[in-house]
């Protein structure tokens, strides 16, 4: 009996060591896709404030190109007006 109860309580200790490992691995397991859970998340912020960047970039470069058009077509109005006074200066002469 006693040796029953012996080999008993080894198979106890046996499957409850196989749990504790298990429990230990999956802790590690956990843990490790927690860091990686808050690497992806860190470098996720830090692509979203390049991205608001860029795009404050882009806003800054349109809003230049629309200056810069109308600049040249007031230069394009200027000199057509010159051009036309000219050629009026041409007839009447």
């Amino acid at each position: 009996m006693l040796c029953s109860l012996a080999s008993s309580a080894d198979a106890q200790n046996t499957a409850e060591d196989r749990l504790r490992a298990q429990l230990r691995a999956a802790t590690v397991q956990l843990r490790t896709l927690q860091d990686q859970n808050a690497t992806l998340q860190a470098g996720q912020a830090q692509a979203e404030r390049q991205r608001m960047e860029l795009a404050d970039q882009l806003a800054a470069a349109e809003k230049e190109i629309a200056s810069l058009k109308g600049q040249v077509g007031a230069s394009q109005s200027a000199t057509a007006m010159a051009d036309a006074r000219a050629k009026r200066s041409k007839k009447i002469i």
